[in-house]
């Protein structure tokens, strides 16, 4: 995974693309994935966790729950970012429903299209 920093991938431009960050949820097998990301934490890999709730911040924004948290995992690389998945989805579902030529619209590929009605 980690190789993605170093080669990027090939775009349909012909560009090569690298990722800035990396983000890994951690779920069920947390302590694999603090293992790895402090192995990479020369890069700008991060744990994540979701935390359902409408009322929720995208990325938690609690300064003494985000001290708490980077106190207690300090010693496994980083903390975990606990992420608002409802507020996220909301904002995905808002982009996807955007109309051609308006901000935030989404293309697709005719053939990804297929795809995804197909499947």
């Amino acid at each position: 995974m980690l190789d993605l920093f170093k080669t990027g991938y090939k775009h349909a431009t012909g560009a090569i693309l690298k990722p800035a960050a990396m983000a890994v949820v951690s779920g069920a097998f947390s302590q694999h994935v603090y293992k790895f990301v402090k192995r990479a934490r020369h890069r700008q890999v991060y744990p994540i966790k979701d935390a359902a709730g409408m009322r929720r911040d995208q990325i938690d924004t609690d300064r003494r729950a985000r001290q708490k948290r980077t106190a207690k995992r300090l010693m496994n690389g980083r903390p975990p970012e606990i992420l608002g998945v409802d507020s996220i989805k909301r904002t995905v579902y808002a982009y996807l429903a955007a109309e051609e030529g308006k901000p935030g619209y989404c293309h697709f590929p005719p053939a990804a299209l297929m795809s995804i009605t197909t499947s």
